[in-house]
């Protein structure tokens, strides 16, 4: 029921105000990688719009999850063996 009701403030918030990429990832720290790939298949998100493809990527022994916000915009989630996101790096000039 928890994540559910996180789910659902994840999409309340995506969908009404959209706030700053920064805050918006840092909200994902501690929570599940399926969070996000959940986002990503609601109709209102960039991700799905766009037809994102789940991608993930292992560097320096570190796992990513890559999300896009908007267009030149993606958060690279580090999440751990268990799927928990541990941080987070932006990339692209529209991240504001």
């Amino acid at each position: 029921m928890k994540k559910f009701i996180l789910l659902l403030l994840f999409i309340m918030v995506m969908s009404c105000v959209i706030p700053p990429v920064k805050r918006w990832a840092e909200s994902g720290v501690g929570q599940h990688i399926s969070l996000l790939e959940s986002l990503e298949q609601n109709e209102t998100t960039y991700a799905s719009r766009i037809n994102w493809k789940k991608t993930t990527y292992t560097k320096n022994g570190r796992n990513f999850y890559v999300t896009p916000v908007r267009k030149n915009c993606f958060v690279h989630f580090e999440y751990n063996e268990n799927g928990i996101i541990t941080g987070f790096e932006l990339e692209g000039d529209n991240c504001y």
